[in-house]
């Protein structure tokens, strides 16, 4: 027989309650929602999102906001090692690391450990489930992308739609880091990949040098 035809969902506006953004960093970083950090290498994307990590676990509040109960951090980071520089950098800011977790990667019954990406889920949400993170932080991004085309539309948002559906599910504030490339372009269109990163996201910023202050790094 004929296949049943499918139907639209439909929901009314009327229907919906209304909420309002709840903010990890007022204005700048939602709660349960996608925040890009994006700049060059060496320009402080990485230390700004641990210093954000770093207040968060002692609820010393971030700028512009009063002390809160503290929090946990989970970090999801292939490019800086966590006995030289991860861990480091936090003692150095004063971080209480018994509140911030290294996601390294998977293990199977037979306990063979392996990595992960953004397309393991299952993982990533029990991780989140254990450590009830405030902050999620993946560094970089797209070297969790389970070798999915970063400059496909369609891929990008197959990775960051689930990944945001994810983070409205446990609330937590997640911050994708990303590279620029080579570009004239303006800042927008400056990320590695496609402009739909920037699209998923609720909340994006660059990290570059001050033009006013040589050697001084500023988020914008």
């Amino acid at each position: 027989g004929k296949q049943k035809q499918s139907e639209p969902v439909l929901v009314r506006v009327c229907d919906v309650r209304r909420e309002e953004v709840a903010w990890l960093w007022d204005g700048r970083v939602p709660m349960g929602k996608l925040t890009l950090f994006e700049g060059d290498p060496g320009v402080g994307k990485s230390f700004c999102s641990l210093k954000i990590a770093a207040a968060i676990t002692r609820g010393l509040g971030l700028p512009g906001q009063k002390k809160a109960d503290p929090g946990n951090v989970l970090i999801l980071s292939c490019e800086d090692g966590v006995a030289d520089t991860i861990r480091p950098r936090l003692e150095d800011m004063d971080a209480d690391l018994r509140r911030i977790s290294i996601l390294r990667g998977a293990k199977d019954r037979k306990g063979q450990e392996r990595t992960i990406t953004l397309l393991d889920l299952d993982i990533l949400e029990r991780a989140m489930n254990i450590e009830k993170p405030r902050l999620t932080v993946v560094d970089p991004s797209i070297a969790y992308f389970a070798g999915r085309d970063e400059w496909k539309a369609s891929q990008v948002r197959g990775v960051l739609g689930p990944l945001d559906a994810l983070a409205e599910k446990t609330g937590s504030a997640v911050i994708g880091i990303r590279h620029l490339v080579k570009s004239m372009a303006r800042a927008i269109y400056k990320g590695q990949g496609s402009i739909d990163f920037i699209a998923a996201c609720r909340s994006a910023f660059v990290s570059g040098e001050s033009p006013e202050t040589p050697g001084e790094c500023v988020l914008a």
